[in-house]
């Protein structure tokens, strides 16, 4: 499940934006599901279900799992995302079905086409100044494409035996929009 419409910044520019989540996370979803066969299911979720620092009410400087939660969903692509995964879970385990729910952070990788990297190189393309919503100061996870597409194939790994549930996609590397900047000049 790797088809998700995720411009967090454009959810709640229109009507529009949000019926494209609705029907390509919640209702794709449980579309697929319906016709799988007893299969592993892996789904891509987000670490935007965490909401976000300025929503933290736990006055952390981070978002951990245990903060996942409705309360501080700030997206309606994190919202669809959230309820994508509980629908996995329950459906898991009617069926007795093997699943797992990747909460991945920022991906980065050879074909980027969209995200904060992305979004600098256009500015420095057409010379404009580069900007960040919170200053470029919070620091943030970044993980390869390569290395999620190794976490996916060791949950199909018979050997392994990860049990059933929701796994964070993450790396214990932290870089602010500041540090890219830096390395990219």
């Amino acid at each position: 499940h790797t088809a998700a419409y995720a411009e967090l910044r454009h959810n709640w520019e229109s009507r529009m934006e949000r019926q494209k989540l609705l029907l390509n996370n919640e209702i794709a979803t449980r579309n697929i599901l319906e016709q799988m066969p007893n299969v592993p299911i892996i789904f891509l979720s987000t670490a935007a279900v965490y909401g976000s620092l300025s929503n933290n009410k736990f006055g952390s400087k981070s978002l951990v799992e245990e903060n996942a939660s409705s309360e501080f969903i700030e997206s309606p692509y994190a919202a669809s995302k959230l309820a994508c995964e509980s629908y996995i879970a329950a459906w898991s385990h009617k069926k007795k079905n093997p699943w797992y729910c990747l909460r991945l952070v920022n991906q980065i990788g050879a074909r980027t086409h969209r995200g904060v990297i992305v979004d600098f190189l256009r500015m420095i393309k057409e010379k404009k100044h580069i900007h960040a919503a919170d200053n470029g100061n919070q620091k943030k996870n970044w993980v390869n494409v390569k290395d999620t597409a190794n976490v996916v194939l060791r949950l199909l790994d018979d050997n392994e035996k990860v049990p059933s549930g929701i796994y964070h996609v993450t790396s214990t590397e932290r870089w602010s929009w500041r540090d890219i900047v830096d390395v990219m000049i």
